[in-house]
């Protein structure tokens, strides 16, 4: 799930030109890991990837309706309060940690991360006018990039398998950011590519139960993940003139948030 956090900008003259969304978008997200510990060490290794893509649908009819949809600029009367939009979010990571146990017990683990991630986001929405069915406006945004990352994590054992863990981690991607829109109503188009920094930052929290079957150990995690992107292009900015560079209209943010289930195993 996703969550889209409003911002806003200003046009030419110093009107409003940035369509605002506020709202949410559902979809699994594929998650896989594999770690490796050193033996007679507390140094460890930590290969990760993920994959979210999901898709929304929202509409706003006259004053009513779902208001949270879009908040047009009235600098632009040629659209319709009748409106309906569709967004696709597609959401990849992957990296590669290094991770020290400064507290390595029988019971609790607490170690620190740090290696390099890897992690693109691109965002795709479609304004249409109810009846006519004719485009309004089309954004594209996708971002790449690659930097640092730094972390915590720990878990502890409470007994009889069930135990707790939870980690947080922080990530620096320098990278290329994109946006191309094109406002048919207006017949303009704006297309802007920039490097820029990307800061990412991680929560994650869960209870596990942990059980032995032969040489293995096999357990499974239930928990909550919450993930938030700064900086990003603006990728829903609906009424920008082609006179306005977009990524001088504001800069926008997502946060990805919600429950997960596990299966792990190691041996």
């Amino acid at each position: 799930m996703f969550i889209r956090n409003g911002s806003s900008g200003n046009g030419v003259n110093g009107q409003s030109s940035h369509g605002s969304y506020v709202g949410y978008t559902n979809g699994p997200s594929i998650d896989l890991s594999a770690a490796y510990k050193f033996s007679d060490s507390q140094w460890s290794m930590r290969g990760y990837g993920s994959y979210f893509n999901a898709r929304s649908h929202a509409e706003r009819r006259g004053t009513g309706g779902d208001q949270q949809i879009l908040a047009y600029s009235l600098s632009t009367p040629t659209i319709p309060q009748n409106i309906k939009a569709e967004f696709e979010v597609l959401r990849t990571r992957a990296g590669l940690d290094a991770n020290y146990a400064f507290i390595d017990a029988r019971k609790s683990r607490f170690a620190a991360d740090v290696g390099i991630a890897a992690s693109s986001l691109d965002v795709e929405n479609d304004i249409r006018s109810f009846g006519t069915n004719v485009n309004i406006v089309k954004n594209d945004m996708s971002f790449f990039g690659i930097g640092p990352r730094f972390g915590f994590s720990g878990s502890h054992v409470i007994g009889k398998g069930f135990g707790v863990k939870g980690g947080l981690g922080v990530s620096v991607l320098l990278g290329q950011g994109s946006i191309d829109q094109h406002q048919t109503t207006a017949n303009e188009r704006v297309r802007e590519d920039q490097l820029q920094a990307v800061p990412m930052a991680e929560l994650q929290v869960a209870a596990t139960y942990d059980r032995k079957i032969g040489g293995f150990l096999v357990g499974s995690e239930l928990g909550l993940k919450v993930e938030h992107w700064a900086n990003l292009p603006d990728w829903y900015a609906g009424t920008h003139s082609a006179q306005v560079n977009p990524y001088k209209a504001g800069n926008d943010s997502i946060t990805f948030a919600g429950p997960y289930f596990n299966l792990t195993a190691s041996f």
